[in-house]
């Protein structure tokens, strides 16, 4: 254990020995299956957890999600965002069709 259940300070460096399990938790990635398949839910909780932008929740996911609190809130509460759920069935039909088509081939 590094910290003692807390969160290690990041500003330092330490030797392990060799028999020391490290676990590394980090946020996003590759995954296996389209991102479109992904739930929109779930992606509603990354927005307002700020793991994801509203911007990469449409471009990436094809998740539309609204902000519907004053713009100039300090504090974003979790009831501020909405999921426009038919917004996102078009946008995830408009990034598949985009997906599906064919790669036009290059000149020689």
């Amino acid at each position: 254990m590094i910290s003692n259940d807390g969160r290690p300070d990041p500003k330092i460096q330490r030797t392990l020995a060799p028999d020391v399990e490290v676990t590394v938790m980090l946020p996003g990635g590759g995954g296996f299956w389209s991102p479109l398949e992904r739930d929109s839910e779930a992606v509603l909780r990354d927005v307002i957890e700020d793991k994801v932008s509203v911007g990469e929740a449409a471009a990436q996911y094809g998740v539309i999600v609204r902000y519907v609190g004053a713009p100039d809130a300090i504090v974003r509460l979790p009831e501020d965002y909405v999921l426009d759920r038919e917004a996102t069935e078009r946008r995830r039909a408009q990034l598949r069709t985009r997906d599906a088509a064919p790669e036009p081939s290059a000149a020689v």
